[in-house]
């Protein structure tokens, strides 16, 4: 009598343990994807406040030739394409889980365009700034990638003239 109570314990702990572990995946299973989503809207809002920083330098810059400015730039994901034939900068984070916003729909946030696109494996948001001056690096029309670093980039840009800014990383 003794022994079959204790196998009854028994038992009856495994199919308990069982049951919390799977009650554990199933909520796993559902806060995951909702975590995924919040750490990467922290990273596109944390980009996109990054990126007015920049623009924010480049045009206090721009009010007088011969000035120049140092902004600290990190990037924790994705790069950052500096593109002098275009006068713009990029900023795309492409490793995304779901779309910021609704897919290929520009929204405009001051001089900053964020566009959200659907991709095969994993979706992306490109923020873009445009300029009507030219830019360049190390003063040279030509593109420059930087991408993601465990240090801030320094970032130096010189009003060389009114109609263009040259940009350096130090």
């Amino acid at each position: 009598m003794k022994m079959k109570r204790s196998g009854q314990i028994w038992i009856e702990t495994v199919l308990y343990t069982i049951i919390g572990l799977a009650i554990i995946g199933v909520v796993l299973a559902f806060v995951t994807p909702k975590i995924n989503q919040s750490r990467d809207n922290i990273a596109v809002e944390q980009s996109i406040n990054a990126m007015k920083d920049l623009d924010s330098k480049i045009g206090d810059v721009s009010q007088q030739q011969g000035d120049i400015g140092k902004i600290d730039f990190t990037i924790n994901r994705g790069y950052l394409d500096i593109n002098s034939t275009s006068n713009s900068i990029v900023f795309v984070i492409n490793d995304l889980t779901s779309l910021y916003s609704e897919d290929g729909i520009p929204i405009t946030d001051g001089d900053l365009q964020i566009l959200s696109k659907k991709e095969q494996k994993n979706d992306a948001v490109h923020l873009t700034l445009s300029y009507d001056y030219n830019i360049t690096f190390n003063g040279n029309d030509t593109e420059k990638v930087l991408t993601a670093a465990a240090y801030p980039y320094h970032i130096y840009i010189e009003n060389k003239d009114n109609h263009q800014m040259d940009i350096t990383v130090g």
